[in-house]
């Protein structure tokens, strides 16, 4: 049974056989009657002369070579060849390294170009050409090559790698390799990479994160750049060709690196903004700047680019330390390879290294690319799991939230009836207020007597109470100690009597419900009236403390008892009713010494 194929393997495999598959030679000559080329006669002649110039002074030089020829002339190259009888089959001429443009002369008859020599120029860098030698052209014994090389500004720089001559049946395979490694392997990772960067475009578009545009960004940059082999004859002058190129060559390792902090979690930098200005200063900087300082300019650019790239790496690195996952494994493997891969072709274009050997960058790019889908990818699958691992609770979740949504129905149900509730008693204690209260101020006015007129302030102020602490929702709190003080004070003085007063284990800013308060209120008052009213109105004592969990009220009075003749009284059931509410307790003794005492208690948890 086959195993599922796992894309960071893969990867991994890819990245190892690179730089082996990379560093192998351009190609082999596994035929024995081909004729290779490698030493010549050079010089530098200019352009009015006649074509092929007869060469006043020639260099002998081993290729691949390297010449830098002003822009109003060329670097030619003559070498000979014998044949011993006249061939009856076209031959083959084929370069596999030239910069930028070609011409081959045979026997002094222009055989073919690569391209124009005149601007807008054909550019054929590091695209191998294969010219025929017809059989007309051909001669037995000495025949002589001249080859025109010829750069476009501002590159100064011309490049012929080694010759290799043959029929056209042993050359063409040799070419056909060399092409497929050197051209058609470039459209094809341009293309995947244009794909690549506008798929991760329309996904930034979608989602706007940051990691799919700045990948975006630098893929789009690197096939930008990359064009620069494919195409040969661009549609604009040489300068502004290679402007764009070296341009869009530097900004992709700086998308590069933006993208990294992203993906990694590492947030946004501040040194992002100056990298990003510098680039800005540089890609405006090159537009404007003088043909002989353009390679100058953009090699330190390059150079920067470098250590750009270098720093994404340690970045990964050191993530992949601190992390040990396959993401971080496989980014840091293809910005490793791309990293080398970038040194070498720097080196290269600093000539250091042998101009002849491949750029190797172009092959690196791509699996580098590859590998940021795939992770990027593995990250969107591993999203769209979480997506439907969600769905399939969905339905769970709903339920709970309509049970939630029921539960806060019922106890907003509840909250609407008691402020129904509320809002009904504040407007009857409204109603109350302006006509009990307005009938009972008459009977004040109207009284015959002191004792009626005392009897009508107390029902008006007892009114006034209850309208003054309502609505009596169960959330609202109020301080009644010191409003009961008052008024104990108060009637205990319109009577003539002495008010005693003992509070213990309890505050005057003792918080208590506004229910319960007007229900003690009316305890309270009932009680002391019924205290005056029998007692021989000498002494009232009245005492509130807070014991066992309970809240304990008494009061207390001398002179003739009253316990029997209120027994069966309205008002005794009332305050009973009233206390049996809280889940208290009230009892009526009589003193010794004579009078009655009222003593009543409730819990706390009812009462505070």
């Amino acid at each position: 049974m086959l195993r599922k194929l796992n894309p960071f393997k893969a990867c991994l495999v890819l990245f190892i056989l690179a730089p082996v598959l990379a560093v192998q030679s351009s190609f082999a000559n596994p035929f024995d009657n081909i004729q290779t080329i490698s030493s010549v006669e050079h010089s530098v002649v200019a352009d009015n002369q006649t074509f092929p110039p007869a060469f006043r002074i020639t260099y002998p030089v081993t290729l691949p070579h390297n010449a830098s020829v002003i822009p109003t002339a060329s670097a030619w190259y003559r070498f000979y060849f014998t044949l011993n009888e006249q061939p009856q089959e076209n031959l083959a001429l084929f370069l596999p390294l030239i910069n930028m443009n070609a011409a081959v002369y045979l026997n002094h008859q222009l055989v073919g170009a690569s391209g124009s020599f005149t601007e807008p120029m054909s550019r054929f860098w590091h695209t191998p050409v294969l010219f025929y030698l017809p059989t007309a052209s051909l001669k037995e014994g000495n025949n002589t090559i001249h080859i025109r090389l010829k750069s476009s500004q501002p590159n100064d720089l011309t490049q012929l790698g080694k010759l290799y001559l043959g029929s056209v049946d042993d050359i063409y395979p040799l070419y056909a390799d060399e092409y497929f490694a050197s051209y058609t392997i470039h459209i094809m990772a341009l293309s995947a990479a244009l794909f690549l960067g506008f798929i991760t475009f329309y996904l930034w578009i979608l989602r706007r994160l940051d990691e799919y545009l700045y990948f975006s960004l630098a893929a789009i940059s690197w096939a930008i750049s990359s064009l620069n082999i494919v195409i040969h004859n661009p549609p604009m002058s040489s300068f502004m060709w290679e402007w764009l190129i070296h341009s869009t060559l530097s900004w992709m390792p700086l998308f590069v690196l933006l993208f990294i902090r992203r993906v990694l979690d590492l947030g946004k930098h501040p040194s992002e903004n100056i990298l990003l200005l510098i680039s800005l200063c540089f890609t405006l900087g090159l537009l404007f700047t003088p043909p002989a300082y353009f390679f100058p300019v953009a090699n330190s650019w390059h150079l920067l680019a470098l250590f750009t790239g270098l720093f994404a790496v340690f970045l990964v690195s050191k993530s992949y330390v601190q992390r040990r996952d396959q993401t971080t494994l496989i980014l840091g493997l293809g910005f490793l390879t791309v990293a080398l891969f970038a040194v070498h072709d720097y080196l290269i274009v600093i000539h250091v290294i042998d101009g002849e050997n491949r750029f190797l960058l172009d092959y690196a790019m791509p699996l580098l690319l590859l590998a940021i889908a795939i992770v990027l990818i593995h990250r969107f699958v591993e999203a769209r799991d979480g997506l439907e691992q969600a769905n399939i609770t969905l339905a769970e979740r709903i339920q709970d939230a309509e049970n939630e949504i029921k539960e806060s129905y019922v106890i907003i149900s509840a909250m609407e009836a008691a402020e129904a509730v509320d809002n009904e008693r504040t407007r009857i204690f409204g109603d109350l207020h302006d006509d009990l209260g307005a009938k009972l101020l008459s009977l004040v006015y109207k009284s015959e007597t002191p004792e009626q007129q005392r009897l009508a302030k107390q029902a008006m102020e007892g009114l006034r109470e209850i309208v003054k602490q309502s609505p009596v929702s169960n959330q609202s709190q109020s301080r009644p100690i010191p409003g009961w003080r008052m008024e104990c004070e108060h009637r205990a003085k319109e009577h003539g009597a002495t008010l005693q007063w003992h509070q213990q284990h309890l505050a005057n800013k003792q918080d208590m419900s506004t229910a319960t308060a007007i229900q003690l209120s009316q305890v309270l008052r009932e009680a002391l009236s019924n205290a005056l009213k029998h007692g021989d109105g000498h002494m009232i004592q009245v005492s509130i403390q807070k014991r066992f969990n309970h809240l304990i009220m008494r009061i207390q009075n001398r002179g003739k008892p009253f316990c029997d003749t209120y027994k069966n009284g309205s008002g005794r059931h009332n305050m009973q009713r009233r206390i049996d509410n809280m889940r208290g307790i009230i009892r009526w003794k009589g003193c010794k010494k004579g009078g009655c005492r009222v003593i009543w208690a409730v819990p706390l948890d009812e009462a505070l």
